[in-house]
């Protein structure tokens, strides 16, 4: 049997984990108390999931790597360290200003951004 969304809760967060070629279940899972929806696969999401996200106040994050590998990522990450402790926060801190477009973010959604600052 193949599953088509994962739930994963994390401290009383839910995320649902799908694969980016799903648009149904991408909404269907959009109407749930998620609080975050991630596509899989390496697609880009669906202008209307991604108009639902915003409508719902839900981020949706795309990645490339298969649904397996996404919820093995998640649970090694926030299975063995509680997200609020302070050597999780300076890790995420340092992974987000390595890897993450904020960039890209702040133009997605019109966010006047000056010069190069980043959030820290």
């Amino acid at each position: 049997m193949l599953l088509q969304l994962l739930n994963i809760s994390v401290r009383r967060q839910t995320w649902q984990v799908t694969g980016g070629d799903r648009t149904d279940i991408q909404l269907a899972a959009l109407e749930t108390s998620s609080h975050c929806l991630i596509l899989t696969g390496q697609l880009p999401p669906d202008e209307l999931v991604l108009r639902r996200g915003e409508d719902v106040e839900v981020p949706v994050l795309s990645v490339d790597y298969d649904t397996l590998s996404t919820v093995e990522i998640i649970d090694r990450t926030f299975g063995s360290v509680r997200p609020h402790e302070p050597f999780k926060v300076e890790c995420v801190k340092k992974l987000m200003a390595q890897y993450f477009d904020f960039k890209r973010l702040f133009n997605h959604f019109h966010l006047g951004v000056g010069g190069n600052s980043l959030p820290s």
